[in-house]
């Protein structure tokens, strides 16, 4: 029997908009900064401005996803 996301706590939720970008950082391998960057110039991660901005795993996956590969290595 499958467990629907609503059901599951809000930390443990992939589609819930509640990691900070220290987590989409570390998730990522980047530094904080780059993040900010990144959001600067506009390459949105799928992040949620809602007074403070947050991401969901699903859509930090879904990022990753999108990018091409350099060196035979996914970024």
């Amino acid at each position: 029997m499958a467990i629907e996301t609503a059901q599951l706590p809000a930390e443990l939720q992939v589609t819930a908009c509640n990691r900070n970008e220290r987590f989409a950082a570390a998730y990522l391998g980047v530094h904080v900064e780059t993040v900010r960057g990144w959001r600067k110039e506009q390459d949105h991660l799928g992040e949620r401005l809602t007074g403070l901005v947050r991401y969901s795993l699903a859509d930090l996956v879904e990022w990753v996803m999108s990018q091409p590969t350099a060196g035979g290595k996914s970024v």
